[in-house]
């Protein structure tokens, strides 16, 4: 079943697009309390109840202990599914729902800014804190455009 749901999406056919990190435990100041599961998409029929469509993600594009998929998009005219990864350098993740392939991309536009300073209300927060990287994400609603950003 489903570990750690970070993101869920409902489509125009009133499915559900649950997003499970897979991982349980994150959080805990025990690091051998972490459980480390595949990254994986559930799409559920909010009509029947009934789980139509499971995704695993292959390591080599989420991987179990290096990964945590946040936050999903999807474009239903073209039917691909987007994923932020917020995890280490952070990464932007399609999914093709036709094939069934799913793409890793990382590189400069996915990782936070180490040099960033946080400022908020007066109180400098300096750069090592809030620097998670790819982590919002958005389609136009022509699905002509995709953004992402990093949460510093």
């Amino acid at each position: 079943g489903i570990q750690s749901c970070q993101a869920a999406y409902v489509d125009s056919n009133n499915l559900l697009w649950a997003v499970d990190t897979g991982r349980r435990n994150l959080l805990s100041a025990t690091p051998a309390a972490y459980v480390d599961g595949t990254p994986t998409l559930w799409v559920f029929d909010l009509a029947t109840g009934v789980n139509t469509y499971i995704y695993r993600f292959p390591a080599e594009v989420a991987s179990p202990s290096n990964s945590f998929l946040n936050d999903i998009v999807l474009d239903e005219v073209n039917r691909v599914a987007y994923f932020t990864d917020s995890w280490g350098s952070g990464a932007l993740i399609t999914l093709d729902l036709v094939t069934g392939l799913s793409r890793r991309y990382s590189g400069i536009s996915t990782a936070n800014q180490p040099s960033y300073v946080m400022v908020i209300d007066g109180t400098n927060y300096g750069s090592g804190i809030f620097t998670t990287p790819s982590d919002g994400i958005a389609l136009t609603e022509d699905y002509e455009a995709l953004f992402y950003c990093a949460v510093q």
